[in-house]
């Protein structure tokens, strides 16, 4: 029955959502399908998920293989979750029923198929410790399929496993005061919780020590800084240019993604640009970004919530103090983090998504009463029907997509924007490259090709700095994107206004810069920039 359920989803998936929808994971796709360089180390995945990757791809070039697994591990997690789910044998029928609405809906209402590759980070090491700590009894099998989650978990991203350590730690120690008579089981509750941990924190010791390496350490260097800058709030300029030794057009550039200008944008300046701007949010901004966030998030928070409080209600029914304070903890850390996040400027939805999971890591698997009174089989089938309710109105407002497959998307993809086919040594560098170029192929299903991104480039995004950006700028002999503008033939900068870049080049290459609209391209406007005494050859 879980597999039914679970192929069910995929199904559903399949049937209403395009393959690609978060620009991320379809970046990092093209990164480790070797479409940028031969050599596919990508910072933010484990450098043993890279060889694997490496060697797939190897073996066939037409496909998605970061994609394919991604997507073989949500079925297998969701399979997983949802068969502990069905033998538990301590809960309920309708509570099983309300955790498999759950799980559904988490796959199908939240798009984990197509989350963000931090999301399924979360979501693996989830289902690690779900199937770990919610065994009723000592298990092989199921610690080495924890361990194979928590595993994924930690090659997909080491941030997100490490986020759930705290959590893993709290219900180890729970499931220590739980079975204080039990010495079998708490000796089980340790080893299998200390293998868990190890785990995590070995594969992060593989990944820190690969950022070290003579090869890696500038690029790691220069993303950190980058988005410390881009993605976290900076001051204005006026509060801090007495700092003599910050270029404010430098300091503008990066701060708008515009790093084009890679001999003054190093990875010393960008470091030095952070040290000098970098700044915790405001009360009102982050009261701001709350109401924002809300706003724009408003049915997945309330999703969230509305399990959040599910679990929260099992939990205080029980009256065993050990759970009531362990389910409270888990909120309150939940609440720490969050907190922390939102002051640091940086709580995108994906990191809210994680710490969710995190908590439920926990409060899904405390114990709970056996026996329901009637007030509790109210709440229980007010759930269900909530999240049935939910359900339904997922399915009838999906629209019918193309059925689009990863191991598929490396074929067929040559000539789909057919107003941007190059010839020769063209160049155009956009400043919305996400937007124009990148949005049409993920909504296709397909890799951006070769020849594509040779003669398209982006102006800023994260893969500046990393050692397969550069080498593919020093084959399509622009170095310097942003001197690539005045000194190579055939070189365009494609946005509505050239203002940003026309101060980039005056500001370094001389006053006498001009700028000059020659066309447009998919509606934006195209640009020529040349010096005054080269006007005649401006084209």
């Amino acid at each position: 029955m879980s597999g039914g359920l679970v192929l069910a989803c995929f199904v559903f998936y399949k049937l209403t959502s395009v393959l690609y929808t978060d620009v991320d994971n379809y970046d990092i796709a093209l990164v480790t399908s070797s479409m940028m360089a031969e050599d596919n180390w990508c910072l933010f995945l484990n450098p043993l998920l890279c060889l694997l990757l490496r060697g797939l791809t190897e073996l066939y070039r037409g496909g998605d293989w970061f994609t394919t697994l991604s997507h073989l591990g949500v079925f297998m997690g969701a399979w997983t979750v949802a068969f502990c789910i069905l033998k538990k044998e301590s809960i309920e029928n309708p509570e099983k029923t309300a955790a498999l609405l759950w799980l559904i809906l988490l796959l199908t209402r939240l798009n984990l198929w197509n989350a963000n590759f931090t999301v399924l980070s979360a979501f693996f090491c989830f289902v690690g410790y779900y199937t770990a700590f919610s065994a009723e009894s000592d298990s092989p099998k199921k610690n080495w399929i924890a361990v194979l989650f928590v595993v994924l978990g930690s090659l997909w991203r080491y941030e997100t496993a490490l986020l759930f350590l705290p959590f893993a730690g709290l219900r180890m120690a729970a499931g220590l005061f739980e079975h204080s008579d039990d010495r079998e089981r708490r000796k089980h509750i340790l080893s299998s919780g200390a293998v868990l941990i190890a785990t995590v924190l070995f594969l992060t010791g593989i990944q820190l020590i690969s950022f070290q390496l003579p090869s890696h350490a500038d690029s790691v260097r220069y993303s950190q800084a980058r988005s410390a800058i881009a993605d976290y709030p900076m001051r204005e300029w006026d509060e801090i240019e007495e700092n003599a030794q910050i270029n404010e057009i430098d300091y503008r550039a990066a701060r708008a993604w515009n790093l084009t200008d890679t001999e003054h944008l190093t990875t010393e300046c960008l470091e030095q640009f952070a040290r000098a701007g970098r700044r915790t949010a405001t009360g009102e901004e982050m009261w701001d970004s709350l109401m924002g966030f809300f706003h724009d998030w408003r049915g997945h928070l309330l999703f969230l919530f509305f399990w959040l409080i599910c679990l929260m209600l099992r939990c205080w029914k029980n009256k065993n103090r050990v759970t009531r304070i362990t389910s409270m903890l888990s909120v309150l850390g939940m609440g720490l983090i969050l907190l922390y996040y939102i002051r640091l400027g940086r709580a995108p939805v994906r990191v809210v998504d994680s710490v969710f999971l995190a908590c439920y890591s926990v409060l899904m698997t405390v114990p709970a009463e056996k026996k329901s009174g009637r007030k509790e089989k109210m709440v229980q089938k007010a759930s269900i029907a909530v999240l049935t309710l939910a359900l339904a109105a997922t399915i009838i407002g999906s629209e019918r997509k193309p059925v689009q497959w990863a191991l598929l998307s490396n074929t067929g993809n040559q000539k789909m924007i057919e107003e941007l086919e190059t010839e020769n040594n063209d160049l155009y560098i956009w400043k919305d490259y996400y937007l124009q170029i990148s949005s049409r192929y993920m909504s296709a299903g397909k890799f951006t090709p070769t020849n594509m991104i040779q003669h398209h480039i982006s102006g800023g995004d994260w893969m500046y700095g990393q050692k397969y950006h550069q080498e593919l700028l020093q084959e399509v002999n622009a170095k310097n994107p942003a001197l690539a503008l005045l000194d190579r033939e055939n070189t365009w900068y494609v946005a509505t206004s050239p203002d940003l870049m026309l101060q980039i080049l005056q500001e370094h290459y001389g006053d006498g810069i001009r700028s000059e609209m020659c066309g447009s391209v998919l509606n934006e406007n195209c640009w020529k920039f040349y010096r005054e005494e080269d006007a005649g050859n401006a084209a």
